[in-house]
Protein backbone atom coordinates (compact mmCIF):
# COMPACT_ATOMS: atom_id res chain seq x y z
CA UNK A 1 0.00 0.00 0.00
CA UNK A 2 1.67 3.19 -1.23
CA UNK A 3 -0.05 6.51 -0.61
CA UNK A 4 0.40 9.96 0.89
CA UNK A 5 -0.28 8.63 4.37
CA UNK A 6 0.79 4.99 4.20
CA UNK A 7 3.67 2.94 2.86
CA UNK A 8 3.60 -0.66 4.01
CA UNK A 9 3.97 -4.28 2.97
CA UNK A 10 1.01 -6.43 3.97
CA UNK A 11 0.91 -10.20 3.64
CA UNK A 12 -2.63 -11.21 2.71
CA UNK A 13 -3.66 -14.82 3.31
CA UNK A 14 -7.33 -14.25 2.50
CA UNK A 15 -9.93 -11.50 2.61
CA UNK A 16 -9.55 -10.00 6.08
CA UNK A 17 -6.48 -12.09 6.95
CA UNK A 18 -3.54 -9.69 7.03
CA UNK A 19 -0.07 -9.48 8.51
CA UNK A 20 1.83 -6.22 8.32
CA UNK A 21 5.44 -7.06 7.48
CA UNK A 22 6.94 -3.59 7.09
CA UNK A 23 5.83 0.01 7.33
CA UNK A 24 7.05 3.59 7.05
CA UNK A 25 8.84 4.88 10.13
CA UNK A 26 8.59 8.55 9.14
CA UNK A 27 7.22 10.10 5.95
CA UNK A 28 5.18 7.99 3.55
CA UNK A 29 6.25 7.72 -0.09
CA UNK A 30 3.52 10.00 -1.41
CA UNK A 31 4.11 12.47 1.39
CA UNK A 32 7.81 12.59 0.55
CA UNK A 33 7.10 13.37 -3.12
CA UNK A 34 4.51 15.96 -2.14
CA UNK A 35 7.00 17.74 0.14
CA UNK A 36 9.74 17.69 -2.48
CA UNK A 37 7.24 19.18 -4.90
CA UNK A 38 6.47 21.95 -2.44
CA UNK A 39 10.20 22.69 -2.15
CA UNK A 40 10.25 23.11 -5.93
CA UNK A 41 7.27 25.44 -5.85
CA UNK A 42 4.92 22.94 -7.50
CA UNK A 43 2.11 23.32 -4.97
CA UNK A 44 0.83 20.77 -2.48
CA UNK A 45 0.03 17.96 -2.94
CA UNK A 46 2.39 17.66 -5.90
CA UNK A 47 2.69 13.93 -6.62
CA UNK A 48 0.88 14.09 -9.97
CA UNK A 49 2.87 17.18 -11.03
CA UNK A 50 6.14 15.44 -10.17
CA UNK A 51 5.07 12.45 -12.26
CA UNK A 52 4.37 14.69 -15.25
CA UNK A 53 7.60 16.69 -14.85
CA UNK A 54 9.63 13.50 -14.38
CA UNK A 55 8.74 12.48 -17.94
CA UNK A 56 10.74 15.49 -19.17
CA UNK A 57 13.69 14.92 -16.84
CA UNK A 58 16.77 12.73 -16.53
CA UNK A 59 16.25 10.24 -13.70
CA UNK A 60 19.99 9.52 -13.53
CA UNK A 61 21.01 13.17 -13.24
CA UNK A 62 21.03 13.23 -9.42
CA UNK A 63 21.56 10.01 -7.46
CA UNK A 64 19.36 9.93 -4.38
CA UNK A 65 20.55 7.67 -1.53
CA UNK A 66 19.08 4.22 -0.91
CA UNK A 67 17.86 4.26 2.73
CA UNK A 68 17.98 1.51 5.36
CA UNK A 69 20.02 -1.00 3.38
CA UNK A 70 21.46 -2.48 6.59
CA UNK A 71 18.31 -2.36 8.72
CA UNK A 72 17.52 -6.08 8.44
CA UNK A 73 13.77 -5.45 8.33
CA UNK A 74 11.15 -4.50 5.76
CA UNK A 75 10.46 -1.00 7.06
CA UNK A 76 10.60 2.11 4.89
CA UNK A 77 12.09 5.55 5.53
CA UNK A 78 11.74 8.49 3.16
CA UNK A 79 12.81 11.42 5.36
CA UNK A 80 16.42 11.08 4.20
CA UNK A 81 15.35 11.45 0.57
CA UNK A 82 13.45 14.59 1.47
CA UNK A 83 16.53 16.01 3.22
CA UNK A 84 18.73 15.10 0.25
CA UNK A 85 16.33 16.94 -2.07
CA UNK A 86 16.35 20.03 0.14
CA UNK A 87 20.16 20.15 0.21
CA UNK A 88 20.37 19.52 -3.54
CA UNK A 89 17.94 22.33 -4.33
CA UNK A 90 19.87 24.75 -2.13
CA UNK A 91 23.17 23.73 -3.71
CA UNK A 92 21.86 24.24 -7.24
CA UNK A 93 20.27 27.57 -6.35
CA UNK A 94 23.56 28.76 -4.86
CA UNK A 95 25.44 27.64 -7.96
CA UNK A 96 22.96 29.39 -10.23
CA UNK A 97 22.83 32.42 -7.96
CA UNK A 98 19.14 32.39 -8.82
CA UNK A 99 16.16 30.11 -9.16
CA UNK A 100 16.36 26.64 -10.67
CA UNK A 101 15.96 26.27 -14.41
CA UNK A 102 12.99 24.33 -15.76
CA UNK A 103 15.27 21.47 -16.81
CA UNK A 104 16.81 21.27 -13.34
CA UNK A 105 13.31 21.01 -11.86
CA UNK A 106 12.42 18.26 -14.35
CA UNK A 107 15.63 16.38 -13.52
CA UNK A 108 15.06 16.66 -9.76
CA UNK A 109 11.50 15.37 -10.16
CA UNK A 110 12.69 12.39 -12.21
CA UNK A 111 15.58 11.62 -9.87
CA UNK A 112 13.49 11.97 -6.71
CA UNK A 113 10.75 9.75 -8.08
CA UNK A 114 13.33 7.15 -9.06
CA UNK A 115 14.86 7.31 -5.56
CA UNK A 116 11.51 6.81 -3.82
CA UNK A 117 10.51 3.89 -6.03
CA UNK A 118 13.97 2.30 -5.82
CA UNK A 119 13.64 2.19 -2.04
CA UNK A 120 10.23 0.51 -2.30
CA UNK A 121 11.43 -2.10 -4.80
CA UNK A 122 14.61 -2.78 -2.77
CA UNK A 123 12.58 -3.59 0.34
CA UNK A 124 10.02 -5.56 -1.64
CA UNK A 125 12.82 -7.72 -3.01
CA UNK A 126 13.74 -8.55 0.58
CA UNK A 127 10.13 -9.49 1.34
CA UNK A 128 9.95 -11.77 -1.70
CA UNK A 129 13.22 -13.43 -0.72
CA UNK A 130 11.76 -14.46 2.64
CA UNK A 131 8.08 -15.08 1.89
CA UNK A 132 6.54 -17.21 -0.83
CA UNK A 133 3.75 -15.24 -2.46
CA UNK A 134 1.72 -15.77 -5.62
CA UNK A 135 0.74 -12.21 -6.42
CA UNK A 136 1.73 -8.61 -5.75
CA UNK A 137 -1.22 -6.27 -5.26
CA UNK A 138 -0.55 -2.54 -5.41
CA UNK A 139 -2.97 -0.10 -3.79
CA UNK A 140 -3.09 3.45 -2.47
CA UNK A 141 -3.01 6.82 -4.17
CA UNK A 142 0.54 6.46 -5.50
CA UNK A 143 -0.59 3.29 -7.31
CA UNK A 144 -1.84 5.70 -9.98
CA UNK A 145 1.78 6.47 -10.87
CA UNK A 146 2.69 4.73 -14.13
CA UNK A 147 6.42 4.63 -13.35
CA UNK A 148 5.86 2.84 -10.04
CA UNK A 149 3.78 0.23 -11.82
CA UNK A 150 6.59 -0.24 -14.35
CA UNK A 151 9.12 -0.75 -11.56
CA UNK A 152 7.00 -3.38 -9.81
CA UNK A 153 5.95 -5.00 -13.08
CA UNK A 154 9.57 -6.09 -13.54
CA UNK A 155 9.21 -8.36 -10.51
CA UNK A 156 6.33 -10.15 -12.19
CA UNK A 157 8.77 -11.71 -14.62
CA UNK A 158 11.86 -12.05 -12.43
CA UNK A 159 9.94 -13.79 -9.62
CA UNK A 160 7.24 -15.52 -11.65
CA UNK A 161 4.45 -13.61 -9.91
CA UNK A 162 1.24 -11.96 -11.01
CA UNK A 163 1.14 -8.19 -10.56
CA UNK A 164 -2.26 -6.61 -9.94
CA UNK A 165 -3.29 -2.98 -9.56
CA UNK A 166 -6.59 -1.04 -9.86
CA UNK A 167 -7.69 -1.12 -13.49
CA UNK A 168 -8.84 2.49 -13.37
CA UNK A 169 -6.60 5.32 -12.21
CA UNK A 170 -9.40 7.04 -10.30
CA UNK A 171 -9.92 3.97 -8.12
CA UNK A 172 -6.36 4.27 -6.74
CA UNK A 173 -7.45 7.11 -4.47
CA UNK A 174 -11.13 6.28 -3.98
CA UNK A 175 -11.31 5.28 -0.32
CA UNK A 176 -15.06 4.63 -0.52
CA UNK A 177 -14.53 2.10 -3.31
CA UNK A 178 -11.81 0.31 -1.37
CA UNK A 179 -13.93 0.07 1.78
CA UNK A 180 -16.98 -0.97 -0.22
CA UNK A 181 -15.15 -3.83 -1.95
CA UNK A 182 -13.80 -5.21 1.32
CA UNK A 183 -17.18 -4.81 2.99
CA UNK A 184 -18.85 -6.62 0.10
CA UNK A 185 -16.45 -9.54 0.35
CA UNK A 186 -16.93 -9.79 4.11
CA UNK A 187 -20.71 -9.66 3.67
CA UNK A 188 -20.61 -12.53 1.16
CA UNK A 189 -18.57 -14.60 3.63
CA UNK A 190 -20.90 -13.78 6.51
CA UNK A 191 -18.13 -12.07 8.47
CA UNK A 192 -19.99 -8.86 9.27
CA UNK A 193 -23.21 -7.83 10.94
CA UNK A 194 -26.10 -7.37 8.51
CA UNK A 195 -28.33 -5.53 10.97
CA UNK A 196 -27.42 -1.90 10.22
CA UNK A 197 -28.63 -0.78 13.65
CA UNK A 198 -25.81 -2.83 15.19
CA UNK A 199 -23.12 -1.59 12.81
CA UNK A 200 -20.75 1.03 14.21
CA UNK A 201 -17.65 2.76 12.89
CA UNK A 202 -14.18 1.93 14.16
CA UNK A 203 -11.86 4.94 13.76
CA UNK A 204 -8.16 4.24 13.14
CA UNK A 205 -8.77 0.56 12.60
CA UNK A 206 -5.35 -1.00 12.03
CA UNK A 207 -4.54 -3.70 9.51
CA UNK A 208 -4.58 -7.11 11.16
CA UNK A 209 -6.86 -6.11 14.04
CA UNK A 210 -10.03 -8.05 14.72
CA UNK A 211 -13.36 -6.30 14.21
Amino acid sequence: VISGGHSEFILMGDWGVYERLGFKIDDAAGECLDKIGRMLGLGYPAGSVIEDFAKKGDASKYEFPLPMTQSGDFNLSFSGLKTFARNLIKQLEDENDSQLSKQQIYDICASAQKGVFRHISHKLEKVLAEYKVKEIWLGGGVAANVELKKVLKVMENTHGLKFRTPFEKKLCSDNAAMIGIVGGQKLLRGDIETDLEKVDRKPRWKIGEEI
